[in-house]
Parts: structure tokens; C-alpha cells; sequence
């Protein structure tokens, strides 16, 4: 080999060496900008430097559900939104999981947030009226309850459709219990949420139209100005061959 082409040579690898390096420094994790929507009970630095430790990754090939997954630590919290900034930086919003239902299975007493994930277990400082029950009949939970997971259930749809109804409306002041009942004889999906008044407001094929049909039940029931109905009532909704979602008043 010509022993001038070996200095040109190893000035090539050289150069080829530092443009490798130059893009892997380049497109390397530097920062992650967390932004917080939460109140003084989370901990933000801890969860600051549960993301932090992503600095030195590749941002290029960095995967996003690994935001998600390290968040379940933080039962109170969820990510929002995760964005890389280019060039380096990884944008990360966190808000935080409100207590919204109690369940309580195998002895144990679990707090949910609207979406129906575990935030806490044990005993809490909430009053009754900050939160709703929820109660399962005809339904079995899936396995073991962990914080920052969403519970499972053998009928997940129609307890989604529930929380959905729930979320639909403003029921915290109004409700203190909803159960959610299937039987196999006449498929009985059906929804009952129990008032503070008295009233039990039951919605039948749950997982149809469910939104839909709560929201009715509820103009009427907070249109109704009779104490005396509102305290010795019931509401049964159900969604006619028509279309039509019938809300009706029944005596207890």
C-alpha cells in the first residue's frame, strides 16, 4: 500500500469515528422538562429524578411507554403528554389522580380515581361524602389490586360504561354508591346509582348509550323540586326500539 494513502486513511476513519459520535452526543437525552398540574401531596422532585435517570438515552430511539410505566410508582400522578424536543430535550406532563371511588374487596379498602385506577389502599382521610362506592354484583375482579394500575373486571365494558356515566355528569355531591349488576339470565347489564336523597336510578343495558341515558335521568331528577318523590322513588331508564331513551318514575 502507498504510505501516503495510510494518513488519508486513518484522517477518514478519524473523521467518520467523530461524526458517529457527534450525532450520538447530539441525539443524546440532556434534559427532561417535566411540567406538574398537581397539588403539595405529590412529590414532584421524586418524580423529577425517576425521569432524570432517562439522560444519556438516545432520544431518537427512546420509547415513550416507558414514561408510562415508570409513572405506576406514583400512584397519584399521570402523565398527560411525552414529546421529544428536539434536540436533545424530552417534554413530560404530569397531572395529578384524584380520588373520586371507594371499592372495597378482600377486606381491603381501595381509593380510584375517575378513570378507575388504584391510587391508594388502606385506610384514608376522606369523608364518606368525597367519595362513591362502588359495588359489583354477578362480576368477579380480575386477580390481585396494585396501585397505579386500573382494576379489571369479567365485565370490563360495562364497568367502563359506568365510570364513563359517572364522568359524564357531576354525580360526587348527588350519589354515594353505584352497583354495577350482570346476570346471564335476560343479560342483565344494568347500572344502579343510589342518591343521597333516597332515590336509586337504574339504567338497564348500561353499555348502550349509557352517557346518553344518565344524562337524561339526571335533568329529571334535578328538575324534580318534590322532596316527597325525590325521597320515596326510583328512576328506571331504558332506550326504545325507537331510539327514544324513556325515563320514568316508579314508586319504591
Amino acid at each position: 500500500m502507498n504510505s501516503k494513502k495510510i494518513p488519508i486513511i486513518l484522517i477518514a476513519i478519524t473523521f467518520f469515528i467523530s461524526a458517529i459520535c457527534s450525532c450520538y452526543f447530539l441525539f443524546t437525552i440532556r434534559k427532561v422538562d417535566v411540567s406538574f398540574s398537581v397539588s403539595e401531596n405529590v412529590n414532584a422532585t421524586a418524580v423529577q429524578s425517576k425521569f432524570d435517570e432517562y439522560i444519556g438515552e438516545s432520544i431518537l430511539f427512546f420509547d415513550k411507554n416507558k414514561v408510562f410505566e415508570n409513572i405506576k410508582e406514583f400512584p397519584t400522578c399521570k402523565v398527560s403528554q411525552v414529546k421529544k424536543k428536539s434536540p436533545n430535550v424530552l417534554v413530560i406532563e404530569v397531572t395529578e389522580r384524584l380520588a373520586v371511588y371507594e371499592l372495597n374487596y378482600q377486606n381491603e379498602t381501595y381509593i380510584l380515581d375517575k378513570e378507575g385506577v388504584v391510587i391508594n389502599k388502606g385506610a384514608h382521610t376522606f369523608s364518606d361524602r368525597d367519595l362513591i362506592k362502588v359495588e359489583f354484583n354477578g362480576i368477579e375482579m380480575n386477580g390481585q389490586l396494585s396501585l397505579g394500575e386500573k382494576i379489571t373486571t369479567s365485565k370490563d365494558k360495562l364497568f367502563d360504561s359506568a365510570l364513563e356515566m359517572c364522568d359524564a355528569i357531576d354525580l360526587t355531591d348527588s350519589i354515594k354508591k353505584f352497583t354495577v349488576i350482570y346476570k346471564d339470565a335476560g343479560e342483565t347489564r344494568t347500572v344502579v346509582f343510589s342518591t343521597y336523597t333516597g332515590v336509586e336510578v337504574t339504567v338497564t343495558k348500561a353499555d348502550e348509550s349509557g352517557k346518553e341515558k344518565i344524562i337524561k335521568a339526571f335533568e329529571s331528577y334535578d328538575n324534580c323540586t318534590v322532596d316527597y318523590i325525590k325521597s320515596y322513588n326510583q328512576i328506571l331508564v331504558v332506550k326504545l326500539d325507537t331510539g327514544e331513551i324513556s325515563v320514568t318514575w316508579t314508586k319504591n
